[in-house]
């Protein structure tokens, strides 16, 4: 059984959804809602539209614990293939238990093809403690922007910042809440 539905559009909700993460990735620290993409699905609701927006049959996918159910249905409905961590241009962790093992494998460019970087998708298990956070970059207000982040997510900038990679290298993160919405913290802002 398909955990897509026929209210799915894989044209137009694709099309949205892509320029929701792109608003996102833009305009770091600002979340951006794509729950009505969600309630779409059947299970898998906060997963399957970004796999299915962001994957082909060239750009493939890492997933932790990834079930050989949804595998295939990603196959199935855009050609997309599960590619070992270092080879995956998006990557996707459904638990936020090893940011420095999932980052230090992550492809993080090269100085000359830097956007051949991945961009690691944390589903959060759950957002109920939040901490304030500073950011600071591209896209950002010049005096900063201080952001509500939830607490599971610092994790991931620590490890990140920890990599300590030249610019433009590095990897590009978005936060996915449970509640359908997404943050974009691209490799330059700094936070």
């Amino acid at each position: 059984m398909t955990t897509t539905s026929t209210r799915f559009d894989m044209v137009h909700d694709c099309q949205r959804l892509f320029r929701l993460i792109l608003y996102a990735v833009a305009n770091p620290g600002v979340w951006v809602d794509y729950l009505d993409i969600v309630g779409k699905f059947e299970k898998n609701g906060l997963l399957m539209p970004l796999l299915l927006t962001l994957c082909d049959t060239e750009a493939g996918y890492w997933l932790r614990d990834c079930p050989a159910s949804l595998t295939q249905e990603v196959a199935m409905l855009c050609g997309a293939t599960e590619k070992p961590l270092e080879d995956a241009g998006f990557i996707f962790v459904t638990n936020a238990d090893a940011p420095h093992d999932v980052l230090r494998q992550a492809r993080p460019g090269s100085f000359f093809d830097p956007h051949d970087s991945a961009t690691v998708f944390v589903l959060l298990p759950h957002c109920d403690a939040t901490i304030e956070q500073e950011i600071s970059g591209p896209g950002v207000p010049p005096d900063g922007r201080v952001i509500e982040l939830p607490r599971d997510a610092l994790p991931w900038l620590r490890a990140r910042r920890e990599m300590a990679l030249e610019y433009p290298l590095g990897v590009d993160l978005v936060l996915v809440h449970p509640e359908g919405r997404l943050l974009g913290l691209p490799r330059t802002t700094k936070g």
